[in-house]
């Protein structure tokens, strides 16, 4: 193989690592308990919700759902800048400058993703009340990303939390 070949096959190689290792995360995030530090707020946001009472919850789950619909189109649009990463990867003949133009505009992607998923935390959270943000965020720093997606709730909204 020669050496374009081979640095093809090894960036196609860290991209799937990346991807798997994103899909990993993203598993972790939808499920179980963490009790590790708080990543990414606005990760998990409508499970955090789940401490406020079912009244308010119904209340604020409009403004959520038109929030996540942004988040949700980004996801997508991230997804498709890293196929087309994957296709530029392996193409034959290779072109590096292809490659580093569609990874500055995945770079982005992934910025304007980030953005869009903080504004979505930002408009419901200005939507809480103190005591109400505060519940949330304590909610958020206990459960942070699930671990796994079959594990039943901690507490369920009956019972609240412990203690």
């Amino acid at each position: 193989m020669n050496k374009t070949r081979w640095l093809a096959v090894l960036l196609a190689a860290s991209v799937a690592v990346n991807l798997g290792l994103a899909g990993f995360a993203a598993g972790r995030m939808f499920s179980g308990v963490h009790k590790g530090p708080l990543h990414d707020p606005a990760w998990g946001l409508a499970r955090s919700l789940r401490v406020l009472p079912e009244e308010r919850r119904d209340e604020i789950r409009p403004l959520l759902r038109s929030q996540m619909r942004g988040v949700g189109r980004g996801v997508r649009q991230l997804r498709g800048a890293q196929r087309q990463l994957i296709g530029l990867a392996t193409a034959e003949p290779f072109d590096g400058q292809a490659l580093e133009a569609a990874l500055a505009r995945f770079r982005n992607e992934l910025l304007a993703s980030q953005e869009r998923s903080h504004r979505a935390l930002v408009a419901v959270m200005t939507a809480l009340t103190e005591a109400e943000r505060k519940q949330v965020l304590e909610s958020m720093r206990r459960h942070g990303p699930p671990r796994h997606r079959k594990s039943p709730p901690p507490f369920d909204d009956a019972t609240g939390p412990p203690g």
